[in-house]
């Protein structure tokens, strides 16, 4: 948003978006889906929205760009795949899906 600010102040003779959320979920978003081409190269940072929680740990994490960036560089397979235990404590220390889970599915609703 405060990138293309000045922009948009420039380009209209002064007026912008009166509602911020306008510009970053409805009008980015959409032009970035209708224009890969141009956008494939950009990092695009959005804010927290929402919460994820390990069902395994009760691990919780934002769901923004850079808490989820995060979340998965941290994660580390260094568990082993066969731990010889008759139970495994729900507390067993992990983190990511390392003797967990392979894949997570996050959905989001473009415009």
């Amino acid at each position: 948003m405060y990138a293309a600010r000045p922009h948009v102040l420039a380009l209209s003779g002064g007026k912008c978006w009166k509602n911020s959320d306008y510009l970053t979920q409805e009008l980015l978003p959409r032009f970035m889906v209708e224009h890969p081409e141009v956008t494939a190269d950009w990092d695009v940072i959005f804010d927290d929205r929402g919460h994820f929680v390990e069902p395994h740990t009760r691990h919780r994490i934002w769901l923004g760009t850079l808490t989820v960036r995060r979340y998965i560089r941290d994660w580390h397979e260094d568990v082993p795949s066969q731990v010889e235990m008759p139970e495994i404590d729900q507390a067993y220390p992990t983190m990511g899906p390392g003797n967990r889970f392979r894949y997570a599915l996050f959905l989001k609703r473009l415009v």
